[in-house]
């Protein structure tokens, strides 16, 4: 199961619009994971465009609540 949580609540997201920073940072998301064929070590932080953490992409096994 692949997790994503994107805070919104920031400058960036005021800044640009939720609808587009969310939408860049999945984008984002989507081009680091692209070429992976098992995501299972590919948790990481989410960044908005200022370069501050905002979320991450976290990776849990089958069968594992987290």
């Amino acid at each position: 199961m692949l997790q994503i949580t994107i805070r919104t609540g920031n400058a960036a997201f005021a800044e640009a619009g939720e609808g587009a920073e969310c939408a860049r940072i999945l984008r984002e998301i989507a081009e680091r994971i692209e070429g992976v064929e098992d995501i299972g070590g590919e948790d990481f932080p989410v960044m908005d465009h200022n370069g501050n953490r905002v979320g991450a992409v976290i990776v849990i096994g089958e069968g594992v609540n987290r």
